[in-house]
């Protein structure tokens, strides 16, 4: 039996003239599509788009440049649907996998994005924008260290990349290598002109490790008030807020914290105020039922430590983290998310409805937490004994931990309540961090999290220690003696390193900040 030609087919395509001419047309069109969307005609680009791919389903180029315009939309689910699409038809594309692994980082799945990424980097080994990629995924999923390895690797690439040189001014800061960061400021400085991302980077980086030049060069440029249209007011007005602070003008820069920090909340007040809900429902449980969770520990003699340091962000954490770090049976997590992985897995296995967190784990399951979670401690840990975590949202599942994490134990990092709440707004975050935008909601946040502080010191009082910030700042060697008694390391000399000691929160901001509190 002949097989039936679809009628459109017949009548257009007569010829393989026809085919190539009905080629042409749809490179064309494609062409065009390309040309709008880059001119941020992004409808007419989809519409044009859409058409190439209807009478082309299998067009390579038409279906990743359908994921680029959704991507330029903000759609990034159907941006990596289309781009993921350009992939399959076209696996040795690495540019398509570049933009894939870009997109499934901004839908958070993380394991695809870095799948993506891997395979491009199979493909082009070279390229400078792959190893970027790459270690902005490692950056998602708080892999400091790698992120930092490969953004290096980007600007051996091609050392005039700013991005590569801003990624690793970012990876790190999160590491605590200050110098390292002012380091590649310096250069940065010295072959880019200066600009709103440049200064702002560059201003993020401690004071007393960055070159005076530089800084005041940053501070003239922002004062100047010369933002461009297409730079950022949010990242222009939290810039103008720090460098008011730094020349004691305490009124402006409150003003400029204020209408940053407005500007940030725009839109998000409803999810902020849910999550701060959400939190409130489960530290007062907590209360009303501290007496009766189980307070009995998962032990495994054979198994690591597993060390949880907890606190807000500019609380002292990750100083204190990098400190402990030295230790040579200590391994640094930093946010590692191998505790969330191992409770949606166990609930899973265990024929339930995925959470993140412990507290609604039948007790029969937790077992199997403790033997996934172990898995994949033993993957990452090496030939140490300890291994930290400082996963902020952990904060709020922490009086479940001990249930299914073997040999936990509890560092919880108490700052000065108003330089805390000062550094905290006046501070602009990437992601996340919705409750820092309003001062009355960062007042409850702090203080829900001083109440978790109490509920664990009187639930599991062998295994649970408060460090203050000062103690951290001041006397570093003292402070981390007692965290590796506290947790059965061996007490280590701390080589002598500078610490991002940030002055705390000037008189005149108390004053603003109790007013608006109060009102």
């Amino acid at each position: 039996m002949r097989n039936r030609i679809p009628k459109k087919i017949s009548t257009t395509l007569k010829s393989p003239d026809d085919l190539v001419e009905a080629m042409k047309n749809a490179r064309e069109k494609l062409e065009k599509a390309e040309t709008l969307r880059l001119k941020g005609m992004l409808d007419k680009a989809e519409k044009i788009c859409f058409s190439v791919l209807r009478d082309h389903p299998k067009y390579y180029g038409a279906a990743h440049t359908m994921g680029l315009i959704y991507a330029d939309k903000h759609d990034h689910e159907k941006a990596a649907q289309y781009l993921n699409r350009a992939a399959i038809l076209h696996p040795k594309s690495w540019k398509t996998l570049v933009a894939l692994a870009v997109e499934y980082t901004l839908v958070s799945a993380h394991v695809l994005a870095m799948n993506a990424a891997h395979d491009a980097l199979k493909l082009a080994p070279d390229k400078t924008e792959v190893h970027t990629t790459l270690a902005e995924v490692f950056l998602a999923i708080k892999d400091y260290e790698n992120a930092r390895d490969h953004f290096q690797l980007a600007k051996e690439l091609d050392a005039k990349f700013f991005e590569a040189g801003q990624g690793y001014i970012r990876a790190s800061l999160e590491l605590g290598e200050y110098q390292n960061a002012a380091n590649e400021c310096q250069r940065l400085y010295e072959i880019h002109p200066l600009s709103l991302n440049l200064a702002f980077i560059c201003y993020r980086v401690p004071s007393e490790f960055i070159a005076s030049n530089i800084l005041e060069a940053v501070e003239l440029f922002i004062l100047s008030g010369k933002r461009k249209p297409d730079e950022s007011e949010i990242n222009w007005t939290f810039l103008l807020c720090s460098v008011l602070e730094k020349r004691k003008q305490y009124k402006a820069s409150w003003v400029e914290a204020r209408k940053a920090n407005l500007l940030k909340l725009s839109g998000n007040e409803t999810i902020s105020a849910l999550e701060l809900k959400d939190i409130k429902i489960r530290v007062n449980w907590l209360k009303k039922n501290v007496t009766s969770i189980n307070k009995k520990p998962c032990i495994k003699n054979e198994a690591p430590n597993t060390l949880f340091i907890f606190g807000p962000s500019r609380s002292g954490k990750t100083s204190l983290e990098s400190l402990l770090g030295q230790h040579p049976d200590l391994k640094r997590g930093y946010e590692n998310q191998i505790v969330n992985t191992a409770i949606r897995t166990g609930y899973h296995e265990a024929g339930l409805i995925p959470v993140k967190t412990l507290s609604y784990l039948p007790v029969q399951f937790q077992s199997i937490v403790t033997d996934l979670y172990l898995q994949y401690l033993n993957e990452l840990i090496e030939k140490f004994s300890t291994f930290t975590i400082t996963t902020p949202g952990f904060i709020w599942d922490a009086p479940f931990f001990h249930l299914a994490i073997p040999n936990t134990h509890y560092v919880f990092v108490k700052r000065n309540k108003s330089d805390l709440m000062w550094k905290i707004f006046s501070r602009n975050y990437r992601s996340g961090n919705l409750y820092s935008y309003d001062l009355k909601t960062l007042n409850e946040y702090i203080d829900l999290y001083y109440d978790i502080i109490d509920l664990m010191q009187q639930m599991l009082p062998n295994t649970t220690m408060v460090v203050y910030y000062d103690e951290i700042i001041h006397s570093p060697q003292k402070t981390c003696d007692r965290v590796f008694d506290f947790c059965g390391l061996s007490v280590h000399k701390l080589y002598k390193n500078k610490l991002n000691g940030d002055i705390g929160c000037s008189d005149p901001y108390k004053v603003f900040m109790q007013e608006l509190i109060d009102q």
